[in-house]
């Protein structure tokens, strides 16, 4: 499932609030390994940005403080 980019850089702020991954995970009710990979590819300045059914990889500059 594609998530939209809002929705994880809101996910990952909120992470950056509470430091709590299940908090997160079950306030967005997104699974951990979901959580992980986002964690994961924002280290990496990686978004993956959704258009219809087509899923595009592209690089962003991630903003520390949303």
């Amino acid at each position: 499932m594609a998530y939209e980019v809002e929705l994880k850089q809101k996910v990952l702020a909120h992470l950056g609030q509470c430091d709590n991954i299940s908090t997160v995970c079950t306030t967005y009710n997104i699974s951990r390994g979901t959580l992980y990979a986002w964690i994961k590819n924002k280290n990496k300045d990686v978004l993956c940005i959704t258009h219809s059914t087509t899923t595009y990889t592209g690089v962003a500059v991630w903003i520390e403080n949303f």
